[in-house]
């Protein structure tokens, strides 16, 4: 793959990833109130319509849970994932790109119109030297703090409670044993 069309996918993923998070977020905000309003499940208690909320809840769980797993940990080389971005980001003539774009030069507007071509040319050149400089500063403090916090994230114990959860509920469909009674895996397990 060419460094292009590297830097092509990297922004791609990017977007991926931010409409992911947003129907994610979204789907959670469906199920909070039928999760957390205790008052909402006792209205329907023992009816046919408290067995179709448990439904439609662990419906929302499951897809909350797969939707963010994959994003921010699947390593398949073609699905948007922290991961996949991550990754790329080890190479370093990807990020010698990405950070020559985040420190593109802008367009200086001179107020002053006394002033010579010779002394508007040094002080544009004065003035992109700096922003080149604090922009390149910028761009690897951020850098550093993408892949630190999503090192932290993969070491966390969220981050293994997902991929639990994740295991047993999406992938497997684990049933598990409560009290005598078979079932497949409750998320408040």
């Amino acid at each position: 793959m060419t460094i292009s069309q590297q830097m092509n996918k990297i922004e791609h993923l990017a977007e991926a990833i931010v409409g992911k998070y947003f129907m994610a977020d979204q789907e959670r905000a469906l199920m909070e109130p039928i999760v957390s309003d205790e008052s909402i499940i006792q209205h329907w208690n023992n009816s046919l319509a408290a067995h179709g909320l448990e439904a439609l809840r662990m419906s929302l769980y499951m897809s909350v849970l797969s939707a963010m797993n994959s994003l921010l940990f699947d390593n398949y080389a073609k699905t948007a994932s922290l991961y996949n971005v991550c990754k790329m980001l080890e190479d370093e003539r990807l990020v010698g790109l990405l950070r020559e774009n985040y420190c593109k030069s802008f367009e200086v507007n001179h107020l002053n119109d006394v002033l010579d071509e010779e002394d508007k040319r040094l002080i544009e050149a004065s003035i992109h030297a700096e922003h080149r400089e604090r922009a390149a500063e910028d761009f690897d403090q951020r850098l550093k703090v993408v892949r630190e916090g999503y090192q932290r994230l993969c070491e966390s114990s969220l981050a293994k409670r997902v991929q639990k959860a994740r295991d047993r509920m999406v992938a497997h469909y684990q049933v598990t044993s409560l009290e005598g009674e078979r079932r497949l895996y409750n998320p408040a397990d």
